[in-house]
């Protein structure tokens, strides 16, 4: 990619003039955290409402990750009959929570909604976002364990740069890295780790639980702090205006992401799917509409002929 000045994230001047990638498609209304001061945590009662340990004996273990990534499903095989269900307060949005002990440790799991990203653009976003940076009343994460897609790596790295910045001990859950494998893009779990500057990285099977026992002995190792990869720069939500936050360091984390995908040799294996070219056509803004105009003409033939010959019958009898 080309130099950004605002790839700087302690830069946060307007940005929605050169808004490219992922921030392109980000909304640009004010960002309701920027003018007012964090809420204190509240004193009994967390997302949701359940029960949370008045004096903040228990960490809080927070799980994010893109939607369809097998979270949810991780975080069933962790809690099992355990995992609860309820609306975050002032919401509709379902979340789980449960409460789990490691070796005479409780911990309170939180399971957020899927999210693209940490400028939300809906109300589930809102409630991740505000759970994983500890907003409007929430609680501030002990650790986020985050759940990344083996088989949509460049992506998960974009979104993986975000939650880093935040400064908070994090563990990367990896899924779907038996897919990836299959398509010829199995990921390296250890030199990963070693391209991302030392983060924890537990390869998982949302499915099945493999690797859950793994990724737990990893939280429960990392509570003290986990490495800043080099490219990357901490923030504090409570300090920024989230939304400048995200779209002045766009740039920055996809040229971090694609200097990681190169230290792990991912560009050399990366493979064109049929879907991949299927979305070249379709999505061609000339190929697309002819195909869209071809498909409609064929359908209105088959929808008239079938009109014909229905009357003939009819006028036959």
């Amino acid at each position: 990619m080309s130099d950004d000045p605002h790839s700087n994230p302690n830069n946060y001047s307007d940005h929605s003039n050169h808004a490219r990638g992922f921030a392109a498609l980000l909304p640009h209304k004010h960002d309701k955290h920027s003018d007012h001061a964090p809420m204190p945590s509240k004193p009994c009662c967390d997302t949701g409402g359940h029960r949370v340990d008045s004096d903040g004996s228990h960490k809080r273990v927070v799980f994010i990750g893109n939607p369809n990534v097998g979270k949810s499903s991780l975080f069933n095989a962790i809690l099992g009959t355990k995992a609860r269900v309820m609306n975050a307060p002032g919401t509709t949005v379902l979340l789980e929570e449960g409460e789990y002990d490691h070796d005479g440790s409780s911990w309170d799991l939180i399971d957020t909604p899927g999210t693209y990203s940490l400028l939300p653009l809906s109300p589930d976003e809102q409630v991740a976002a505000d759970a994983v940076m500890g907003l409007d009343g929430e609680r501030e994460p002990d650790l986020i364990v985050t759940v990344l897609d083996a088989t949509n790596i460049s992506r998960a790295l974009y979104f993986l740069a975000m939650v880093l910045e935040l400064g908070k001990p994090t563990v990367v859950a990896l899924t779907m890295n038996d897919l990836a494998a299959k398509q010829g893009a199995g990921l390296d779990v250890n030199k990963l780790s070693q391209a991302l500057g030392g983060v924890p990285i537990v390869a998982v099977n949302g499915r099945t639980g493999e690797g859950r026992a793994r990724l737990m002995a990893e939280v429960a190792a990392h509570f003290d702090g986990t490495p800043m990869p080099k490219g990357l720069h901490p923030i504090d939500p409570h300090d920024v205006d989230v939304k400048q936050w995200v779209e002045a360091g766009a740039d920055a984390r996809f040229d971090w992401a694609a200097r990681v995908l190169a230290q792990i040799n991912m560009q050399e294996r990366d493979r064109v799917t049929m879907s991949d070219r299927i979305d070249r056509v379709l999505l061609n803004p000339v190929l697309g509409i002819l195909v869209f105009l071809a498909i409609m003409f064929v359908v209105f033939q088959a929808t008239t002929s079938s009109l014909d010959r229905l009357r003939i019958g009819s006028t036959a009898r």
